[in-house]
Formats: C-alpha cells, sequence, structure tokens
C-alpha cells in the first residue's frame, strides 16, 4: 500500500527538515554561543573530580601519537643505515623497536581505553543522581 506507515506522519525521513527545524533533523532551535558556554562549562564540571584521569587520557593519545611516527622513521633508519653498512646489531635493536613500540602503544591504548571508560562511568553515575553511593 502505497503512502500508507510511518512516512506521511512525519516520523521516518526528512519531514522534519521541511517543517523548519534545525540542520540534521533536531527539533531544537538553534543554541546562542552564551548558552553553548554555559552547557559546555556545566558539563566540564561534571569531569572536574577528575582532572588527573582525564589529563591521563589526553597524555596517552599524543603519547601514542608520537609513537605512530617513530615506526616509520626506524624504518627509514633500517634502510639507509643499518643494511646498507651490514651492521647487524643497528638491525637487531631497530627491528625490536619495531616490534616492541606498536605492543607498547596497544598496552597503552588499553590503559587509555579502561581509564576512559572508568571516568566516563562515574560522569555517567553522577549525572543520574547517585553521586558518591557505591553498591
Amino acid at each position: 500500500m502505497r503512502g500508507s506507515g510511518l512516512r506521511g506522519q512525519g516520523i521516518v525521513g526528512s519531514g522534519a527538515r521541511r517543517m523548519g527545524a534545525a540542520p540534521g533533523g533536531s527539533d531544537l532551535p538553534p543554541m546562542s554561543r552564551a548558552q553553548r558556554t554555559r552547557t559546555f562549562r556545566r558539563i566540564a564540571g561534571f569531569f572536574r573530580p577528575y582532572r588527573l584521569a582525564v589529563s591521563l587520557v589526553l597524555a596517552s593519545i599524543v603519547l601514542t601519537a608520537l609513537m605512530g611516527v617513530i615506526n616509520p622513521y626506524l624504518l627509514k633508519l633500517l634502510i639507509d643505515e643499518a643494511i646498507p653498512n651490514r651492521d647487524l646489531q643497528q638491525l637487531n635493536v631497530l627491528v625490536a623497536l619495531m616490534i616492541g613500540i606498536p605492543i607498547m602503544s596497544g598496552l597503552i591504548g588499553v590503559g587509555q581505553t579502561w581509564l576512559n571508560n572508568i571516568v566516563g562511568q562515574h560522569v555517567i553515575r553522577r549525572l543520574a543522581g547517585e553521586g558518591g553511593k557505591r553498591s
């Protein structure tokens, strides 16, 4: 049956856009800059007790990004120096680093994910109103 179903009721499809709603399908009016600033500060307030953990997460993001740059440089050293000079000691060190750095990066990523989840769960618990209660 054509025309039946939810599409005609404005629930499915892009009917919200035709009714003058904000882009993205939201029926809420756009926020002013002051409202966005207040909202951001309010949300940031929930993370304030976890500044150290959030700082560790951010530091681990930067560290893993820097570690991602190291392997191409090690490969350059391997191809340009260790192999042409037949330096087996340098070759072994570079290969060990090329194996160890992704492993370390992965372990840091696991810790980052764990810490991120812990902070997120605590913030959600505070938002839900449970505060400092423990179950």
